[in-house]
């Protein structure tokens, strides 16, 4: 054995993962940033959730030309289920020690896992993330170094009792975890939740385990009109435009809903590994609200009036919605022209 392979085998095994879905225009940069990492003792497992374009195609024609010193495995889900099950069913076959996970519209910088494996070593944190550079869809770097808004304000203390200690969260799309963290995520297929790190973000504060933010600057953030976390809103709006975002609204309102269900399974399944507590009140309110908005067009217009009164809803958000479906769509797209 040579001193490369030595300092090579001293160093525990990583797993990169790279999660996709419906992101052939962006895939290819993402692939690239995750085989240009320079950690030496790295398994990349790039899995695709049952995308409908041309991303698993792509990726496979990836892994057919990989001749580097990776280990490469390229895998698809047997249906589409949400980040969430995507992340944990690939983490129950991951190998490394601490799991870096990224987004197929994003770019890894080659140094981030060396960088987040320093970190995990040094401080023992079961959540950790950093800094990103904010790139528009063709790659064009718009502001270096930002520090993401759900870091600072993340209203995540709503879901645990009072004054039971500061609550951190790790934000997705830079973020890294300790294998062992999935080894207390215990799913079912109806938890289809879209973001995988808010889930796993209460996880680690209710293990009382610690979150640790960088930061170095690691990875490069897609802005697009298509991602509906970080979306581009467009200036001119189509009739088509409208029906798909409500849609898209409607989805992820339904992940959220899932994701305050699994709050309240995690506060009791996890037991005596527990060391703080869900607060239930606040995520039962917070459910209310996201079923509120998930079925709205489908409400009564008494129950409508009531989640009004109890401030389940925005008004600026349910009264235009208020008159069906046609006519809000039809005004949302009128108005969109207007602006």
């Amino acid at each position: 054995m040579n001193h490369a392979d030595a300092d090579t085998a001293a160093l525990p095994l990583v797993t990169f993962i790279l999660l996709t879905y419906n992101q052939e225009r962006w895939v290819r940069a993402a692939v690239e940033g995750a085989l240009g990492q320079d950690y030496p003792n790295l398994e990349i497992i790039v899995s695709d959730d049952c995308s409908s374009d041309r991303t698993f195609e792509i990726l496979q024609e990836i892994k057919a030309g990989y001749a580097g010193p990776h280990t490469l495995v390229v895998r698809q889900t047997e249906r589409n289920c949400g980040s969430l099950l995507h992340a944990a069913d690939v983490a129950g076959i991951a190998r490394g020690r601490l799991l870096v996970l990224a987004a197929g519209d994003d770019a890894s910088k080659s140094h981030r896992t060396r960088v987040l494996h320093d970190a995990w070593k040094k401080t023992g944190a079961w959540g950790l993330s950093s800094r990103f550079d904010s790139v528009d869809e063709e790659g064009l770097v718009l502001t270096e170094g930002v520090q993401a808004d759900v870091i600072e304000s993340h209203g995540f203390e709503k879901f645990f009792v009072a004054g039971s200690g500061p609550v951190r969260v790790v934000h997705g799309c830079t973020s890294a975890y300790d294998a062992q963290l999935f080894r207390h995520l215990h799913l079912d297929e109806s938890d289809y939740i879209l973001s995988e790190d808010g889930a796993l973000s209460v996880l680690v504060n209710l293990l009382g385990k610690d979150i640790m933010h960088l930061e170095d600057s690691l990875v490069l953030y897609r802005q697009s009109s298509s991602s509906l976390t970080n979306n581009i809103v467009r200036k001119v709006l189509t009739y088509a435009d409208v029906v798909r975002d409500e849609k898209n609204i409607e989805r992820f309102a339904l992940s959220q809903a899932n994701r305050c269900r699994l709050f309240l399974r995690m506060n009791e399944y996890l037991g005596d590994a527990r060391v703080r507590s869900v607060s239930v009140p606040g995520v039962t309110e917070e459910l209310r609200r996201q079923e509120v908005k998930m079925n709205w067009f489908a409400l009564s217009p008494l129950s409508k009036v009531a989640s009004l009164i109890h401030g389940r809803v925005e008004p600026r958000w349910a009264l235009p919605r208020s008159f069906g479906r046609p006519l809000f769509y039809f005004l949302k797209s009128l108005a969109s022209r207007l602006n």
